[in-house]
């Protein structure tokens, strides 16, 4: 019974000095830095232009030709 609860608490002790060695290290090497440290990369873009397809239907769904960009407003 004694040996079983030795075994036990070593098992356990060893158990807890893994965790310790690995988690307390901070899983980082020497010298390099933590990664709120790091700047994120960003991209920057604009756009101009957008260039739109369009239909346009009358009320009875038939299609209106004819129409130039003047016509049109976007919102």
């Amino acid at each position: 019974m004694i040996d079983r609860l030795a075994r036990t608490c070593l098992a356990a002790v060893l158990a807890a000095t893994a965790v310790v060695l690995v988690h307390g290290s901070g899983g980082q090497a020497p010298g390099t830095p933590a990664a709120q440290d790091r700047q994120v990369p960003s991209f920057r873009a604009g756009v101009e232009i957008v260039s739109l397809s369009v239909t346009v239907t009358d009320p009875n769904g038939h299609y209106v030709t004819g129409l130039d960009a003047p016509d049109f407003s976007v919102f």
